[in-house]
């Protein structure tokens, strides 16, 4: 279990690099309008084994909104964890932004404790954090399937 945490956190730190230079796809909202609400997620999703992947999302709000600590903000970028077998997404850490659309320097960087904080964007209309897991876990089922036998002989009618 440390093993896969470790081997998770330094993988998060390589997405947050290769973030600020993502096509981002966006899961809901207007990503050209910086005062709308929209969801996006890196399209690099990175397995990380045994059902779980790690990608980036980033979130923009049309208006502020405040942190449990009562830090207010406008949008905020965050790596998280996708269980594919358990259907289920977790934050790993959370930077904010005053400004909309990730613009300025981030307020801070929070951490979360693993598998701690689920991915809910319960302000937005929808459902985007099961689109995020759907897009995360699309390619699972190819992956974990069997490959199908393939037969060398032709197919003979009876």
């Amino acid at each position: 279990m440390k093993r896969l945490v470790l081997s998770m956190f330094f993988m998060f730190f390589a997405l947050a690099a290769s973030a600020h230079a993502a096509n981002w796809l966006t899961i809901t909202g207007d990503a050209d309008n910086p005062n709308s609400d929209y969801v996006q997620v890196n399209p690099a999703v990175v397995e990380v084994g045994d059902g779980l992947k790690s990608l980036v999302v980033r979130v923009n709000h049309a208006a502020i909104k405040r942190t449990a600590e009562g830090v207010a903000f406008r949008s905020f970028e965050a790596p998280i964890v996708v269980d594919c077998r358990t259907k289920s997404a977790y934050y790993t850490e959370s930077r904010a932004y005053k400004q909309p659309a990730f613009h300025g320097a981030p307020l801070g960087v929070q951490l979360f404790k693993p598998f701690a904080h689920p991915v809910r964007f319960e302000s937005l209309p929808g459902n985007p954090s099961e689109r995020v897991i759907k897009a995360a876990c699309v390619t699972v089922a190819a992956v974990d399937e069997p490959a199908s036998p393939t037969r060398k002989e032709p197919y003979r009618a009876y």
